[in-house]
């Protein structure tokens, strides 16, 4: 299979949040799908997620994710999840988002929206988790990648700190990102895209700070390899600073 690998920094415009989206009137090309796509959003709870603040780079990660709808079909599905500690509520899905004739795009941009933001509202006032399990929420999540279409959306910085493995400690001691190698290629199919990758909090207001150029290529290593073996189709790392 051809995998491409894509690394960008982009900033994101906050207009981008009240940009026309797609109605929900079929087309030729917005027609119900035989086998239906979905939208995976998983989004990073924990207290070091910078893509949960009430700033510029926080609500444009959020917005980043949300505009992914607009590349659906009629029939396709979209689905919110949380990462951060390994508790029941992380684990368990927000209310599935089924468009159809029922349901625009439109409509479904706005639910997904108003999920996300609720989650976002929910971890500013908690503080966050204090572990970011993202591979454990993934696998969880079982991706259904049939349609060859399905996006999976990953809200964080992509620094992995769980029981399994700790990219921050590796990091710091100069130590490659080696994440635990996924079993079986079960991702085989889909797109994965990490929005906010590499930015991390610091003292000053402006919404975090990019990892340092050799900290960042080994995070960026280490989730390429993973997500390659996991036999994803495409994997983009997007920092929006």
């Amino acid at each position: 299979m051809n995998k491409k690998l894509h690394f960008g920094a982009a900033l994101l415009p906050l207009a981008l949040a009240l940009s026309a989206c797609s109605g929900g009137q079929p087309t030729a090309d917005n027609a119900t799908p035989k086998h239906p796509a979905w939208l995976y959003v998983i989004d990073d709870v924990s207290s070091s997620a910078r893509v949960q603040g009430d700033d510029l780079f926080g609500r444009g990660v959020r917005a980043r994710a949300v505009e992914a709808v607009t590349q659906l079909k009629l029939g396709d599905r979209v689905q919110l999840i949380e990462a951060g500690s390994l508790q029941a509520d992380r684990l368990v899905a927000h209310p599935l988002i089924k468009t159809g004739y029922h349901l625009s795009l439109a409509k479904a941009r706005r639910e997904l929206a108003g999920q996300i933001e609720g989650v976002a509202q929910r971890t500013q006032a908690s503080g966050g988790d204090g572990t970011t399990n993202i591979i454990a929420t993934i696998a969880n999540l079982k991706p259904d990648c049939a349609s060859g279409r399905t996006d999976i959306k990953i809200n964080s910085d992509g620094v992995e700190s769980s029981a399994a493995f700790d990219a921050g400690k590796a990091m710091a001691q100069g130590k490659p990102v080696s994440l635990p190698p996924p079993a079986t290629p079960f991702l085989r199919g889909c797109r994965v895209e990490f929005i906010g990758f590499g930015v991390v909090s610091d003292s000053s207001e402006s919404g975090g700070q990019l990892l340092p150029s050799r900290e960042l290529e080994a995070l960026r290593k280490g989730w390429s390899d993973y997500l390659t073996a996991a036999g994803a189709s495409e994997v983009t790392f997007t920092s929006l600073i």
